[in-house]
C-alpha cells in the first residue's frame, strides 16, 4: 500500500539553518574520539553520501526551507525554541500554517514560568 494523496507530512525535528556550519557542529567535535571522524566536513558524515552545502540559500534560509518542504511534501513542520529566540517565533508567527513551536516545559513548582509558558505558546493569528 502507498501514500495515500492529499495527506501532509509533519516533520517533526525541523531546523532553520543560521550561521556556518562549523558553528552548527561546533558543540560535538570535543565528543569526537576518532581522527576520521575529527576531520569530516560534518559528524556524521560516514552515514550520509552527500554532505548538504547551504551557503548559497543563507540570503533567505525561511524562503530555501518552504521551498524544500514542497518538494518533499512537508505541509508543517515543529521549530524548536524558546522565549530567548525571537527569530524562530518570528518565523512561526510569518508563517502558522507550515511552522508550530515547542517550547521546554518550565519547571512544575515555578508557577510564574508556567503562566509566560502558557502565554508564549499562544499563536496571535
Amino acid at each position: 500500500m502507498g501514500m495515500p494523496a492529499g495527506i501532509g507530512v509533519i516533520d517533526l525535528m525541523l531546523g532553520i539553518p543560521e550561521g556556518s556550519k562549523k558553528e552548527w557542529y561546533g558543540f560535538l567535535r570535543a565528543g569526537l574520539m576518532d581522527d576520521e571522524s575529527k576531520a569530516m566536513e560534518f559528524p556524521a558524515q560516514y552515514m550520509f553520501k552527500d554532505v548538504p552545502h547551504l551557503e548559497e540559500h543563507m540570503d533567505d534560509p525561511v524562503g530555501y526551507v518552504l521551498s524544500e518542504m514542497d518538494r518533499h511534501g512537508i505541509a508543517q513542520a515543529m521549530l524548536g525554541t524558546s522565549f530567548h529566540n525571537e527569530g524562530t517565533q518570528r518565523i512561526i508567527k510569518d508563517h502558522p500554517d507550515r511552522f508550530f513551536g515547542s517550547f521546554g516545559s518550565p519547571a512544575a513548582s515555578w508557577p510564574s514560568s508556567s503562566i509566560a509558558w502558557r502565554k508564549a505558546c499562544e499563536v496571535e493569528r
